[in-house]
């Protein structure tokens, strides 16, 4: 099995965690600050210091295999018009960056995974390295991550690049 890298891209942070083998081996949230400049520059000034920072954790980890989250209905969970633009704008520029194999997930494959994170919550499971997800953006990562490596082992389809 590959290493398998889930994003959960988010408007202020977005949650990054590397899964190898059902295990949790890397993990990391950057974050933007809000800017004063209009609305089209804030956006993309905070698109693309967010995917640098991705970019850089790819390089760094050398995944195999990218999942991301997609933005399907992803105006429904955000507070403000203009922010609707901001995950397929950021998704749209970190792909034409990215190398390899990426697969875009739906948001609601979490709810398949809904009970492990009120398990993982409660203190009751654990996975190895669920130390490392400290916040919603690293457990939503953490479940693309694990939810697509769960998908190739039951498929016995070959991860990534050079297979599995």
């Amino acid at each position: 099995m590959k290493r398998v890298l889930g994003i959960d891209p988010g408007v202020s942070a977005t949650g990054l965690v590397l899964v190898h083998e059902g295990c949790i081996v890397e993990a990391a949230c950057p974050k933007t600050k809000p800017r004063y400049q209009s609305d089209f520059t804030a956006l993309m000034l905070r698109v693309v210091e967010i995917t640098d920072e991705i970019m850089r954790c790819v390089r760094r980890w050398g995944p195999d295999v990218i999942a991301i989250e997609s933005f399907e209905d992803f105006g429904a969970h955000l507070r403000g018009a203009r922010m609707r633009y901001y995950a397929p704008a950021l998704i749209g520029y970190l792909h034409g960056r990215l190398e390899g194999p990426i697969i875009y997930q739906s948001p609601k494959i979490k709810t398949e995974y809904a009970d492990l994170m009120r398990l993982w919550q409660l203190g009751i499971a654990s996975i190895p390295g669920d130390e490392l997800l400290t916040n919603a953006h690293l457990k939503d990562a953490a479940i693309h991550a694990l939810y697509l490596e769960a998908q190739y082992q039951r498929s016995g389809r070959r991860l990534g690049r050079t297979g599995g």
